[in-house]
């Protein structure tokens, strides 16, 4: 694999305790002088960078200083696929890979070269109108507590399973470490290509998660009349129209990453399992 020598880099800060402010000015200290530096419009007036916005960014490698939620701000914000590092302040920190004491001696690395990896999204359709690609997952959820969904599923064409439930979670494997977790499904090594599908609160003991092929197209309809509200990423969130049917499979467009060695099952073990 070819190791790519950054040129320009894109500072991305969540800019939001004293904590961050400060990680953020060491690194854009260390930086400046040695490579271009941009920065989203919050970043770049408080570091006094050249502005760009995610959409026409234009850089070698995105550096995000936060947490997950950062990350996948700017996994959205993107037009051109741009290799992102993260630097985690966050809670949890799955898609970041350095600590703050990391990120200097990582820096140093990565300025004389660095390789990428790919990590598959999910391609999200509702009613035939195409959304942005989720990272992590797309939820279908009742719109009204209490009211449970009525749903089909099927994957490829074939029935997966009939149930009445809260909705459902469809997560890549890198999301399997976050909402899918949560409802009771595996986690799942994110160099795998694969859709875990997770129905929340089955009212069935039928219904187990389910792991299947990353190109097959999953389904969902809504039976019943009840609202229903898709949250792609836990960020955005959209109305689903009634009878509308959710579509999702592997996206053509993956999330570039700059490899870092970090191993997901000390992750795991350090963020879960300690």
């Amino acid at each position: 694999m070819s190791r790519r020598v950054p040129k320009r880099i894109a500072v991305v800060s969540k800019c939001s305790t004293e904590e961050i402010l400060e990680a953020t000015a060491e690194v854009v200290d260390f930086l400046r002088g040695r490579v271009a530096l941009v920065g989203d419009p919050v970043t770049a007036g408080k570091f006094h960078l050249r502005v760009q916005r995610a959409e026409a960014l234009r850089a070698d490698l995105v550096l995000c200083i936060g947490g997950d939620g950062t990350i996948l701000r700017t996994l959205r914000g993107l037009r051109r696929p741009i290799p992102l590092l993260g630097v985690n302040l966050g809670a949890m920190g799955f898609l970041a890979d350095l600590s703050p004491r990391e990120m200097l001696p990582a820096l140093r690395e990565i300025l004389k070269g660095f390789e990428v990896e790919e990590r598959m999204r999910l391609s999200v359709h509702v009613g035939g109108r195409e959304l942005p690609p989720a990272a992590n997952e797309a939820v279908l959820l009742t719109r009204r507590p209490a009211k449970m969904l009525h749903l089909s599923l099927r994957a490829g064409g074939e029935e997966l399973a009939e149930l009445r439930a809260d909705g459902v979670v469809l997560s890549t494997p890198m999301g399997s470490t976050a909402y899918a977790m949560s409802a009771g499904g595996p986690l799942v090594d994110p160099r795998l290509d694969a859709i875990l599908v997770v129905p929340l609160a089955a009212f069935t003991l039928a219904a187990r998660p389910t792991v299947v092929p990353a190109d097959t197209r999953i389904t969902v309809r809504i039976l019943n009349e009840k609202e229903a509200t898709l949250v792609l990423d836990g960020q955005q969130h959209i109305r689903v129209p009634r009878r509308a049917p959710l579509e999702v499979t592997r996206s053509p467009r993956p999330a570039l990453f700059v490899r870092t060695g970090s191993s997901f099952y000390s992750k795991v073990r350090g963020k879960l399992v300690e």
